[in-house]
């Protein structure tokens, strides 16, 4: 059964972590319809996950893309973004095993509430990242950010439009 709801990105910011090598790890998962996904406190390259994820919600809500596929880094774990018609997607969540694509969960949603939601995910990201003073590529980070916010800014100038 497909639900219409906005899932929600769940970054725990005291979690993160780096290892020796310059790893940075930290609990990244999401929560939709009282399911968590991959798990509840999963722990992952969090900055890598929260940008890759920015990154496909940017080619998708740019038209740039129809569909796209974001992995965690860790584990067999993907999250399928697909494009609808009037600023819907469809989120599948999906455990890739070699013999089997398990599919944990579905849900049709408003691509500009995911966005809104990556941005400020990926801004808290960075603000930790920054408060321990660690590279987070900085230049691209904030490309990615800018972006984004043109495209809900030009989202929201939309919506205007249509309410007068």
């Amino acid at each position: 059964m497909v639900k219409i709801e906005s899932p929600r990105l769940v970054f725990d910011p005291t979690t993160l972590n780096r290892s020796p090598m310059g790893t940075r790890t930290g609990v990244v998962y999401f929560e939709f319809d009282n399911n968590y996904f991959p798990s509840r406190n999963w722990t992952d390259l969090a900055p890598d996950f929260v940008f890759a994820w920015l990154h496909g919600l940017i080619r998708l809500a740019s038209g740039q893309s129809v569909s796209e596929d974001v992995s965690f880094m860790d584990g067999p774990y993907v999250v399928k973004l697909t494009g609808l018609a009037s600023d819907r997607c469809e989120i599948c969540f999906l455990e890739d095993r070699p013999r089997a694509k398990i599919e944990h969960g579905r849900v049709v949603t408003s691509c500009k509430a995911l966005l809104e939601d990556a941005v400020s995910v990926m801004a808290v990201v960075q603000q930790r990242c920054h408060q321990d003073g660690w590279e987070v590529n900085p230049k691209q980070v904030i490309a990615e950010l800018t972006e984004a916010r043109k495209l809900l800014w030009k989202a929201n100038t939309d919506t205007d439009k249509i309410k007068s």
